[in-house]
């Protein structure tokens, strides 16, 4: 589930670079012509034209590189998905935009805001990879069958005593020949009746066996909660690394949008600038290049980000998360536990209310 969850946000992300690499393909061909037109009219040199075609050679390879990539995504999510034919899967996909990732940092924002917040969600994670852990689970299940063990090894050493009672109706067939107030009297005699019985067992010297068998149990036992102990330590440090990861990551991507923030503000200039003449083609290329390349490592970046949330889901052992990790329900009910669990550690007054508010949006 998470390698299939992988290769659909993989696909997702070659089909935005494709898109992204045709409108820069585009664009430098455009200035190409344009270049082309002014070195006739000896407005540019023949250096400016030569490099443009460079440019739009390594546009259109970037484009093939991007094309394939996106081509490789599809046979691996039809592979991963045992699809009896290739086929390409109506991926969904909300529009991203500025906007909603502003809105979306101030949800992720709350947590990371004091050194208190981040190990209070340290510890949220850290439960729910112990709560929902597969492998950690089936180790308490083998503690708990190993005990079981045990005690029954250790009560062979105790005496046993049995009690039964039974309850038996006897037919008596030889009452056949007798008068029939004599076989009367025979049945209110042997007819009906009950018997108790019973056994005491003392344990005998078997040369040592019983206490072989509780020391092997005991040592049983002590193993599994050895694997119990290091499986919680490599569980919390892997939640914590990979909520590491992922922070990082959403760093990452607040520094590619300030990129292409900034160099969407340097190609408005830059066009007025080209327009009213004091701009060589050349050095209007290298900025919408800035901005064309800034699009494509922000988009790099969120990809990665939410390839590190699906990532961090597998540690926690969350396939619900994973499998529906596009329902909006599912990921809000999930966020809404977790500010619940960061409100009650954090021990500070917010208004609970509007974050409610927030989060259900």
């Amino acid at each position: 589930m998470e390698q299939i969850s992988l290769a659909y946000l993989n696909t997702l992300g070659f089909q935005e670079l494709l898109q992204a690499r045709r409108e820069y393909l585009n664009l430098v061909r455009r200035n190409r012509d344009t270049a082309e037109f002014k070195f006739n009219l000896k407005e540019t040199d023949k250096t400016d034209l030569l490099r443009l075609d460079i440019e739009l050679q390594n546009a259109r390879n970037d484009l093939i590189n991007t094309r394939e990539s996106l081509y490789a995504s599809w046979v691996l999510l039809n592979k991963l998905m045992n699809l009896p034919q290739e086929i390409r899967l109506e991926l969904d996909r909300d529009e991203f935009t500025e906007k909603k990732y502003i809105e979306r940092s101030s949800k992720f924002d709350l947590f990371f805001r004091t050194e208190r917040g981040i190990k209070v969600i340290r510890e949220f994670f850290t439960k729910q990879t112990f709560q929902y852990s597969a492998e950690l689970q089936q180790i308490k299940a083998n503690i708990l069958q190993t005990e079981s063990e045990k005690e029954l090894a250790v009560s062979k050493f105790y005496p046993s005593a049995q009690l039964k009672a039974d309850w038996f109706d006897q037919l008596q067939n030889d009452t056949r020949d007798l008068s029939e107030i004599e076989s009367q009297r025979l049945e209110d005699i042997y007819s009906n009746g009950w018997s108790v019985k019973g056994e005491v067992s003392f344990p005998i010297y078997l040369g040592g066996e019983r206490f072989k068998q509780v020391d092997q149990a005991r040592a049983k036992v002590l193993e599994f909660m050895n694997r119990e102990r290091n499986l919680k330590i490599d569980l919390s440090e892997r939640a914590r690394t990979g909520l590491f990861q992922l922070y990082r990551n959403r760093k990452n991507l607040d520094y590619a949008m300030s990129n292409v923030k900034s160099s969407t503000e340097n190609m408005k200039i830059a066009n007025v600038q080209y327009l009213q003449g004091d701009l060589p083609v050349i050095d209007l290329l290298n900025i919408q290049t800035n901005l064309i390349l800034s699009q494509i490592s922000s988009i790099s970046a969120r990809y990665s980000f939410y390839q590190s949330l699906i990532s961090l889901y597998r540690t926690m052992g969350r396939r619900d998360l994973i499998e529906k990790f596009q329902s909006r329900e599912v990921m809000s009910n999930f966020r809404m536990k977790m500010l619940e669990y960061y409100m009650e550690h954090i021990k500070k007054k917010y208004n609970l209310d509007s974050i409610n508010k927030t989060y259900k949006k």
